[in-house]
């Protein structure tokens, strides 16, 4: 697989998380939670950046407000998480950088 400049670029949305930190109830991993719905929920998997990774808080909390659901994201990387550094380097800089996204996806596939 080769990524290319274009699909890499990235930002970090200002904002404060509205949900909290849960132990997920299948796995010994946490899960943020956001909404407040006891009939309709949805779980939202992360990108390489993870639960934990404040674009992907914000935009579960988007999704229980505007979808009115309750929203689980799971550590599916069991605390592992591409770091947010990344976002602040050319792509060509990531494997000087010490970053091997092949070995990331490799782990976490």
């Amino acid at each position: 697989m080769s990524l290319q400049p274009c699909c890499v670029k990235g930002f970090e949305w200002d904002g404060t998380p509205e949900g909290k930190a849960i132990p997920f109830p299948t796995s010994s991993n946490q899960a943020y939670v956001t909404g407040s719905n006891s009939d309709a929920a949805v779980m939202l998997i992360t990108d390489v950046f993870g639960w934990d990774f404040i674009n992907n808080r914000l935009l579960a909390d988007h999704f229980a407000r505007e979808a009115n659901v309750t929203v689980y994201m799971p550590d599916f990387f069991n605390g592992d998480s591409l770091s947010k550094d990344v976002l602040k380097m050319d792509f060509p800089d990531w494997a000087k950088n010490g970053l091997d996204i092949q070995a990331f996806i490799s782990k976490h596939s």
